[in-house]
């Protein structure tokens, strides 16, 4: 079954149904929906590679769709830069943090993606996380993005 975004939810609602009573997800659904939108991208002529390690994770219900929509928005901005073929999703937890990690190959970041790296960090600020903007010189920018587990 494919995930959006907006399918997210309900299809993790009925996922967790009676396995987590605490409102948690099992780490599988959020790489199974990073690994989705990469597929989603990748027809559409972007490569894209996820690699998560969850095993530590047990993440909220709105956590996860939060996390969806920032990488679904950085993908969407990866796509509509004609010098980026590929990009790298890295999911990673501790059992402390999460780190999100989202890196192209293209030409280190272009004035016109501020509005939206402005938005990505306010969505990041919501779940307690921050995001800091890689750019290296070799070409490519990274959005990485770390969010506490525990308040």
């Amino acid at each position: 079954m494919k995930l959006n975004a907006t399918a997210l939810q309900s299809d993790v609602a009925t996922q967790t149904g009676g396995r987590n009573r605490v409102g948690g997800v099992w780490p599988l659904d959020l790489e199974r929906a990073l690994q989705d939108l990469a597929d989603d991208r990748e027809a559409a002529s972007l490569s894209c590679e996820v690699r998560c390690d969850l095993t530590r994770a047990r993440l909220p219900a709105e956590m996860v769709t939060e996390l969806v929509r920032i990488a679904n928005q950085a993908l969407k901005r990866a796509a509509m830069h004609p010098t980026i073929r590929s990009v790298r999703l890295v999911a990673v937890c501790d059992g402390e943090a999460l780190a999100l990690k989202i890196r192209d190959d293209g030409g280190g970041g272009d004035p016109i993606d501020e509005p939206l790296w402005a938005a990505l960090d306010r969505a990041a600020e919501k779940l307690g996380g921050r995001m800091l903007v890689r750019r290296y010189r070799r070409g490519g920018c990274a959005l990485q993005f770390r969010f506490p587990l525990h308040s």
